[in-house]
């Protein structure tokens, strides 16, 4: 037996159903464990591909594992994107009078607290079981 067919026999290469767990809740473990506690991490110029090459474009957004992962990166944009969102309606729909920093900072504490909203009220939920959130 080759190493592919050990490892199709150990690791099936079946789609198991879960009610529990998806893509998106098991991102939103990554975004909490890694970009909210801000886990150190080793800089590696060739993390998209394995190359050893800065010629490659890549993204930036002060978490260089952004490129290993497309949910990764979805889930920093939509948070991103989101913030933004917010900062502009701040400033020209609600508050006009604000300075630019403050409608960042607001808009900065609102998406905090929807984070943590969904941290805490969604995904815990799920990941730890009804039983341990009581």
């Amino acid at each position: 037996m080759n190493p592919r067919d050990i490892s199709l026999k150990v690791f099936p290469d079946v789609i198991v159903k879960d009610s529990s767990w998806n893509v998106i809740t098991l991102q939103w473990g990554q975004v909490v464990a890694h970009d909210m506690s801000f886990t150190a991490d080793v800089p590696q110029t060739g993390i998209a591909t394995g190359y050893l090459s800065k010629k490659l474009k890549r993204s930036l957004t002060g978490d260089i594992r952004v490129n290993q992962n497309p949910q990764l990166a979805l889930m920093q944009n939509l948070l991103m994107r989101d913030h933004n969102w917010m900062a502009e309606q701040l400033c020209d729909v609600i508050n006009p009078h604000w300075t630019d920093e403050m409608c960042y900072q607001e808009a900065r504490r609102i998406l905090i607290a929807k984070a943590q909203h969904i941290t805490y009220y969604e995904f815990l939920h799920i990941f730890l079981g009804e039983f341990l959130m009581l």
